[in-house]
């Protein structure tokens, strides 16, 4: 096997690396100014929505209706996640309040369910199938 040159490869490494040590030192003297940087910002809030966005799917999938609860139209929260950077200030506070209300809306469901500790869920399920035996594999075996 011919012998691998790697001289690029490190080259290109440094470089990446440089590039984001002199980012990381920009932020860092805007945070030291008092001027918080746009796009650290900006990728935060993305985040945010992003973020309620798999929270909402997540509710929906479990029967719950959290865009009727928090009184919002799933285009609008679309167009959010979309283009957050037509949000406005008024809407970025809403949005924060909609976090705090589906942490409740959760919080809820799961009282509402209660699990329960792992020894009533055995026996549970173990009533169901008196005859099964545990660890096995169920599928067809091949005809050989």
């Amino acid at each position: 096997m011919p012998r691998a040159n790697f001289t690029k490869v490190e080259s290109a490494l440094d470089e990446g690396l440089r590039k984001l040590m002199v980012g990381q030192l920009l932020n860092e003297a805007d945070v030291n100014q008092g001027t918080p940087s746009a796009p650290g910002a900006q990728a935060a809030n993305k985040q945010l929505l992003i973020a309620l966005q798999h929270e909402l799917h997540y509710l929906h999938r479990l029967g719950l209706t959290p865009y009727k609860q928090l009184k919002l139209r799933k285009k609008k929260f679309a167009g959010w996640v979309e283009h957050p950077e037509t949000v406005t200030e008024k809407e970025w506070e809403m949005i924060k309040g909609l976090k705090d209300k589906l942490t409740q809306i959760r919080t809820d469901y799961e009282k509402k369910i209660k699990v329960g500790d792992n020894e009533t869920l055995v026996d549970s399920e173990r009533r169901k199938h008196i005859y099964k035996r545990f660890n096995i594999n169920e599928k067809w075996l091949p005809i050989t």
